[in-house]
C-alpha cells in the first residue's frame, strides 16, 4: 500500500477524533494498525496525533516493523519491553511525545483509546502505569473509531479482497470432487483451509463450516466426524485472507437427487438473496436492506426461521462494521462491501445459507462473486 494511503488514513481519523474532543488517539486493534501504518503483527500500537504518529512494538516484532512500516508512513517506530499498551509508559519516546503534547495543549493529554478492543484489564493496567508516570493523560474511550473510515473500500482493497474470494471458489470447486459418500465433515473442512493455504491463502478468515443434513439447521454448525450419506444436502460457509482481505461465500451442494423441499426453500433463501442484491445502493440503511430480504422470507412462512441478520462488512476482519441487521440503522456509503446471506433451518431437517459479497454503489451493487448460487448437485 502506497505510504500517502497511510497517510491519508491517519489524517481522517484525527479529523474524527478531534470532533471527538480529543487530542490524539492511541489504536491498538491489530486490524485497525495495520490499516494505518502497514504492521501485521499481533502486538503493536499507534499513537495518531495531528502532529504526527509513533508506532510501538514489542522485540519479537523489531524486524517485522522495520519491513512492514516504511518510514514515510510514522513519524517514528520504537521497542518496547513489556505488554502493550501498558508499557508504553515506561518508554521514552511515549513519554516525551504524550508529554510535548500535554504542554502544547497546556493541560492533561485528551488521548481517545479503541474501547471495543481494549479490555478492561487493560484498560486498568494502561490507567495505573500513566497516573505512575510524569505525563498527564485523560483516557476517553470511543466505540467504533475507526470502523466508519475503513468500512469505505479503496481500489486497492477491493481489488485484495476480489482475489480472497476467487481463490476461495476455485478452491470450492476442487473439493466438490470428494464429496461422496463416507467422507466426514472434519475432513471437508481440513481440505479446504489446506487447500485455501496452499493456493496462496494466509489463513482461512475463520473456521471453516462444513454442515451435513440436519446439523446444517445450525447457522454455526461445527464440523464433526459424521459422515455423509446418500440424498443429504451440505452447507458449505468458508472464507480467506489474501493480503490481508477477507473473503466469505456460502453455498449448498446435495449429494444425491434432493427432495422438493429442498428445492422450494432453496428458491425462496435465494429470491430473498437476490431481492438484497438488487436494491442495496448507497445512503439506503442497514436494515432497510436486511428488511427487503427478510420480508420475502417471512411473506412465505418462514420468518422465524430466518434467525440471524442478513450480513456484515467484510474487510480485514471477517465480521466488520456495519452489520446489516434489523438492529442496526446505518446508511451503506459507496464503496462499503458487505455480505448478503439469507437463511432458513428447518431443525432436525436441514438449512439452507446462500452468501455473496457486494460492494456498494451510486447504482446496482456490484457482486463479486462468479460462482452461482445454485445447489450443487453430486
Amino acid at each position: 500500500m502506497p505510504e500517502t494511503t497511510y497517510r491519508d488514513r491517519q489524517r481522517r481519523l484525527v479529523a474524527d477524533v478531534l470532533k471527538a474532543g480529543c487530542d490524539a488517539i492511541l489504536a491498538s486493534n491489530p486490524s485497525t494498525v495495520r490499516w494505518l501504518c502497514g504492521f501485521a503483527g499481533s502486538n503493536g500500537a499507534l499513537l495518531v496525533a495531528p502532529a504526527g504518529s509513533w508506532f510501538f512494538t514489542d522485540g519479537r516484532y523489531a524486524q517485522e516493523a522495520a519491513r512492514m512500516v516504511s518510514a514515510g508512513t510514522v513519524t517514528e517506530c520504537s521497542v518496547v519491553s513489556g505488554s502493550l499498551p501498558a508499557a508504553l509508559c515506561s518508554d521514552g519516546v511515549f513519554v516525551q511525545t504524550a508529554g510535548n503534547m500535554a504542554q502544547t495543549d497546556g493541560g492533561a493529554l485528551r488521548m481517545a483509546f479503541e474501547a471495543d478492543h481494549v479490555t478492561v484489564s487493560s484498560h486498568n493496567d494502561l490507567r495505573t502505569a500513566m497516573s505512575g508516570s510524569d505525563i498527564r493523560v485523560a483516557l476517553h474511550p470511543l466505540v467504533e473509531a475507526a470502523a466508519p473510515l475503513r468500512a469505505v473500500k479503496d481500489d486497492n482493497e477491493i481489488d485484495a479482497m476480489t482475489r480472497a474470494l476467487r481463490l476461495s471458489e476455485s478452491v470450492f470447486g476442487d473439493v466438490l470432487s470428494l464429496v461422496k459418500e463416507g467422507v466426514s465433515e472434519r475432513d471437508l473442512a481440513a481440505e479446504i483451509d489446506y487447500r485455501q493455504r496452499v493456493a496462496g491463502a494466509s489463513r482461512s478468515s475463520f473456521e471453516s463450516i462444513v454442515a451435513f443434513g440436519p446439523n446444517s439447521a445450525r447457522p454455526h454448525a461445527r464440523p464433526g466426524l459424521d459422515r455423509l450419506a446418500p440424498a443429504t444436502p451440505i452447507l458449505f460457509d468458508f472464507g480467506c485472507e489474501f493480503d490481508g482481505y477477507c473473503s466469505d461465500m456460502t453455498r449448498m451442494v446435495h449429494l444425491g437427487r434432493p427432495s422438493s423441499e429442498f428445492l422450494r426453500i432453496w428458491s425462496l433463501v435465494d429470491a430473498a438473496r437476490r431481492a438484497a442484491v438488487e436494491s442495496a445502493v448507497s445512503g439506503m440503511s442497514t436494515h432497510a436492506l436486511d428488511s427487503t430480504a427478510r420480508s420475502v422470507i417471512q411473506a412465505e412462512g418462514y420468518g422465524n426461521h430466518f434467525v440471524h441478520s442478513l450480513g456484515h462488512g467484510l474487510g480485514m476482519d471477517v465480521h466488520e462494521w456495519p452489520g446489516v441487521s434489523a438492529r442496526t440503522d446505518h446508511r451503506l456509503q459507496k464503496n462499503t462491501v458487505v455480505t448478503v446471506e439469507p437463511g432458513i433451518y428447518l431443525e432436525g431437517q436441514f438449512g439452507i445459507r446462500l452468501e455473496d459479497t457486494i460492494v456498494i454503489t451510486d447504482g446496482d451493487a456490484r457482486r463479486l462473486n462468479r460462482l452461482s448460487t445454485e445447489p450443487v448437485i453430486l
